[in-house]
């Protein structure tokens, strides 16, 4: 893999290809630029084309043109065209995680982790798309006059809306099934981390995708707007903040569209007495700190049996203050990158001097560290004496921020744990299984990790309760909402007979 100053040039190459300059898939009109602001170097700044009301009409009718041919287009086929592109993926990594470093400040390693990410969400749909079954006769209806066939098809034009914590994997999460389904998909990646995104629209382009099956549209949120109000789009797929989502979804509704949304969390992960802490303190660092925070499924509430409250929260401030904080491209490779901007470092900046006000106190972090001001970096934070009610228990702040609150008995763990609007995923520590299953099977979350935290698998549907969001994505169902019901209901000849109805036929 690329390293260093060697992965910079990379990305930098990549950056100044007629697909990024122009913003191509669709190429913006007018000489429209899109400046980003470097997360790791503030002072340094990155551009891409940037698309508006013309091209989201050029767009979708492209997807519309291109859904004609792509949705009769064999299942095997489509296959073919997503293994290539998984292939592709593959052998561009070392490029391709430099540029998702460079744009969003991850360290290396992570970004090299969600092109992986990538491979598997194309190669699973590509398996997806060989095992679909098009159609399922059943002959044995309760009327026995009749046959009826249930058909699936390709649902139409999809509006994929993606966020900036994850741009490549949820940008592959949206166009590889929708592909593998028959469809066309137009992507409107975040105005903060479009690169990738434009990335995977080259790399489908090389692998023999037809004009128009994906385009991706850079630009603000008024694209998104449009996109999920454009009459000729069919279903929208959106990630990200639940204000947004709603906005999305009553965009929508004019339209009676299709709609999942995947939205915020404010995740817990609960330590029992049993809990062997030298497994469980790792996992609660990955799960608290992994991508600077900046995820939504991230366990930032550590929930912890009393007794243990002391020792674990004198490891787990240990720990974070040892993790290293810098941008991608060292020698070396830092455990935590900046965040994406300077308003979500002020954001999060927020959120602790709300925290301070309200009685919380901060064991370690809270700042910037000192020989990182020309960036969006924060310290890994740990708050202590967060209770039901404040402000840190119940508001998701997408940053490395993340509180210790004890419990008495399991009972009280889980209704602290589920004393949340949100319910995307949560984790459960304990050396006694049957405690373990007992507590998980009672939590009312999407995804519940037990003895580890984070681990997400295209091969397992992905999703939430309550306000976290509607439907799933991925799973053994990758293609469903992406396709339409059918059905075909049939009298054969053989048991053809006069309904009887009207007196005239009796």
């Amino acid at each position: 893999m690329l390293r260093g100053q060697a992965a910079l040039d990379a990305a930098r190459k990549l950056l100044r290809t007629e697909a990024f300059i122009e913003g191509r898939f669709v190429k913006p009109l007018g000489g429209r630029i899109l400046t980003i602001a470097n997360p790791a170097n503030s002072s340094d700044t990155l551009v891409s084309g940037r698309c508006g009301m013309t091209e989201v009409g050029v767009a979708v009718a492209s997807a519309r043109s291109a859904f004609e041919g792509w949705s009769t287009t064999d299942p095997e086929a489509r296959a073919a065209v997503l293994d290539q592109a998984a292939a592709l993926i593959e052998e561009q990594t070392p490029q391709l995680a430099a540029l998702e470093s460079l744009n969003t400040g991850k360290p290396l390693r992570e970004a090299e982790g969600d092109m992986s990410e990538c491979v598997s969400a194309f190669r699973h749909s590509a398996g997806f798309a060989r095992a679909l079954v098009t159609e399922a006769p059943q002959r044995h209806l309760p009327d026995v006059a009749l046959d009826g066939t249930l058909v699936k098809e390709p649902l139409g034009v999809v509006a994929g809306v993606c966020p900036w914590n994850y741009p490549a994997m949820m940008a592959a999460w949206k166009i590889a099934p929708a592909l593998a389904a028959g469809c066309s998909i137009v992507v409107k990646p975040s105005e903060l981390s479009p690169y990738t995104t434009l990335a995977l629209a080259s790399v489908l382009q090389q692998a023999g995708l037809p004009d128009g099956c994906v385009s991706v549209l850079p630009g603000a949120g008024d694209v998104g707007a449009a996109l999920a109000e454009h009459p000729d789009v069919d279903k929208v797929s959106f990630t990200g903040s639940v204000p947004t989502g709603a906005a999305v979804m009553r965009s929508a509704s004019g339209g009676a569209k299709a709609v999942t949304l995947e939205l915020g969390g404010k995740s817990p992960a609960i330590v029992t007495s049993s809990a062997d802490l030298d497994r469980t303190v790792e996992w609660l660092l990955f799960g608290a700190f992994w991508n600077c925070g900046q995820i939504c499924s991230a366990t930032s509430r550590i929930l912890v049996a009393r007794e243990l409250q002391a020792e674990l929260t004198e490891r787990l401030v240990t720990e974070a203050r040892a993790l290293t904080v810098g941008g991608p491209f060292g020698d070396g490779c830092h455990d935590m990158g900046p965040l994406i901007s300077g308003a979500q470092l002020d954001k999060v900046r927020g959120f602790l001097r709300v925290a301070v006000a309200e009685g919380n106190s901060i064991a370690c972090g809270g700042a910037t560290p000192d020989d990182l001001h020309h960036g969006f970096f924060m310290a890994p934070t740990v708050v202590t004496g967060v209770k039901p009610g404040d402000t840190l228990w119940s508001e998701e702040v997408f940053g490395p921020v993340v509180s210790i609150t004890p419990f008495a008995t399991t009972d009280e763990a889980v209704e602290m744990a589920n004393d949340s609007r949100f319910g995307l995923a949560a984790a459960v520590f304990s050396e006694d299984d049957a405690e373990m299953r007992a507590i998980s099977k009672r939590i009312r979350a999407g995804t519940v990790w037990e003895n580890c935290n984070q681990p997400v698998s295209p091969s397992m549907p992905w999703g939430g309760y309550k306000m976290s969001g509607l439907g799933r994505e991925m799973g053994a169902g990758a293609l469903d909402p992406f396709m339409e019901a059918k059905v075909l209901m049939h009298q054969p000849k053989a048991t053809a007979k006069p309904l009887g109805w009207f007196s005239r036929f009796r």
